[in-house]
């Protein structure tokens, strides 16, 4: 069973500040399966898994989303600000330099995996938010 936390920090008051003004939604589905890419093999060490859809018009977009082991022991939900810093907002490069930035070894199939993935991501961010909205995103902090 997970729980709000109520904050009136900073943080969250970027993001929300950011959603509103772009009139942008966003959803958390809790999902029971999966372990994160980067924890395979599964340790069962992470947060809990969400199926997140962000709305603007008639765009939409969905990401896979894991919170904290910490917030998850405590049963709280994530916010829109977890999942706003977290997400690819920039173009990762060729896979060379993507392991080079990230500290992956580019003969680990883990790291190809993962990289794959962070396109995937990338394509979708880009598709949705606009330049200028990619520059504020990157204000969040």
């Amino acid at each position: 069973m997970t729980k709000t936390i109520e904050t009136n920090n900073e943080y969250h008051a970027q993001a929300d500040i950011f959603m509103e003004v772009h009139d942008i939604s966003i959803e958390f589905i809790p999902l029971e399966s999966g372990c994160p890419i980067w924890n395979d093999p599964c340790d069962h060490k992470h947060g809990y898994h969400y199926k997140v859809i962000f709305r603007k018009g008639q765009k939409s977009f969905r990401i896979d989303y894991w919170n904290s082991l910490h917030d998850s022991e405590l049963g709280i939900e994530p916010h829109a600000y977890d999942v706003l810093t977290s997400i690819t907002k920039d173009d990762p490069g060729t896979f060379e330099d993507f392991c080079s930035n990230f500290g992956y070894d580019t003969d680990s199939r883990r790291a190809e995996r993962t990289y794959r993935a962070v396109i995937k991501e990338w394509g979708k961010v880009k598709r949705f938010f606009t330049p200028k909205e990619l520059e504020e995103l990157a204000e969040i902090q």
